[in-house]
């Protein structure tokens, strides 16, 4: 491949030109192959109306990416839950809720506001034949109005992905068993103890370790399906009879124990969803996500135009007869018709075209740099685009 002697080459960056000649930038540039690796992270699991990963209302056993730090917003059925959580570890997560639910009537109050604290350890990692596996304590250092215990398994699949997105699809199947409020509807048995009532005004803070994992257990369940990289939908079983909220307050009637989702990635780490839950219920969640130790732009960049090489001069003659630019006005008429070719080949690579002059055996490119940290990886591939554009004399 020819070279090319650029009289003079200008990198945009904010508006202040920095001028680089293609032969300087060329000998600093990281080579990149057309084969270049996907450095695109899969994307976190889904959250669950709690804030930790899940399905709707039920967990699953999926462990968000080390140090990634959730924020998520759910309402359904007169109840409103803010949710913060973190992955301290692998194997470990934590989640502080504040939640209030209307028309509980405790107290004098109309809505009663509440605080808890949840917790996850991951007992088994997924592997190829094997699902993973979570045990969580769930509000077990608040009052206790949400307060249960868990075992659950997760297992993926991976899909073909459906649309025009990219990304593969995955179906994910959870399955568990819940004690106390996770274990009031559909019980199979009992580890036997007595669990207490819940209390409303209690200020929490106490560990209620004799209660943990005692009394009634009942199954839950469901399956997510990840049809790309934006859509999901989900359907679960509930195991959570809502005992509180539909026999003393009447905060809202729970139909069925059924629960329907449809999630949507709008942005890398926001998340919304729609859902029907329990026969008689509408409810809405948006999930952000952020990692410290991931930059906050994804890290996939495609590889640059394949380089395109020239014909020998001796073998093509005429490709290298210059006498298309023998007068300003034919050079003129060159440089219009090569300015959409050469702006389609820069704009594929994240650059845009800001002036060209073209002679018979050189060219003078500006461009903005709209993508990249290095300049020199820019000008290589403003390097490529240019060989792909160019006659065979602008060497």
């Amino acid at each position: 491949m020819g070279k090319f002697r650029i009289a003079a080459l200008a990198l945009l960056i904010s508006g202040l030109p920095v001028a680089q000649t293609i032969p300087q930038a060329l000998a600093q540039a990281i080579p990149q192959g057309v084969d270049a690796p996907s450095f695109t992270p899969l994307p976190p699991p889904s959250l669950s109306f709690y804030g930790s990963p899940g399905l709707i209302d039920m967990p699953s056993a999926e462990m968000l990416p080390d140090a990634q730090y959730t924020t998520s917003l759910s309402h359904f059925g007169g109840q409103t839950r803010f949710n913060l959580t973190f992955q301290a570890f692998p194997w470990l997560s934590a989640t502080f809720r504040y939640n209030g639910i209307n028309d509980l009537n405790l107290f004098g109050f109309s809505t009663y506001y509440d605080r808890g604290f949840d917790v996850r350890f991951r007992l088994l990692q997924e592997r190829r034949l094997r699902p993973g596996l979570t045990l969580g304590l769930q509000d077990f250092a608040g009052t206790g109005v949400y307060a249960a215990e868990y075992l659950v398994a997760t297992k993926r699949f991976r899909l073909p992905a459906l649309g025009a997105s990219r990304g593969a699809g995955w179906l994910k199947v959870s399955a568990g068993l819940g004690w106390g409020r996770l274990g009031t509807y559909g019980s199979i048995g009992s580890t036997g103890g007595k669990r207490g009532k819940f209390v409303g005004g209690s200020t929490g803070g106490n560990l209620a370790v004799d209660q943990w994992f005692r009394g009634p257990f009942a199954p839950f369940g469901g399956v997510e399906w990840q049809v790309n990289d934006r859509l999901g939908l989900k359907l679960e079983y509930s195991s959570d009879a809502y005992r509180l909220e539909t026999r003393r307050s009447r905060v809202f009637k729970r139909k069925s124990p059924l629960n329907f989702g449809v999630e949507w990635q709008a942005r890398p780490r926001t998340r919304v969803g729609l859902y029907y839950l329990y026969g008689s219920e509408l409810g809405a969640t948006v999930q952000f996500q952020l990692n410290p130790r991931l930059p906050p732009t994804k890290l996939h960049i495609d590889a640059p135009t394949p380089i395109v090489p020239r014909p020998p001069r001796a073998q093509r003659p005429e490709l290298w007869d210059d006498a298309w630019a023998a007068s300003a006005s034919s050079r003129a008429n060159a440089t219009q018709a090569l300015r959409p070719l050469l702006a389609a080949a820069l704009k594929k690579d994240g650059l845009r075209l800001e002036s060209l002059e073209v002679s018979g055996g050189a060219v003078e490119l500006r461009f903005s740099n709209q993508r990249y940290a290095s300049m020199a990886g820019a000008v290589g591939r403003a390097a490529r685009a240019l060989a792909a554009t160019m006659p065979s004399s602008v060497e």
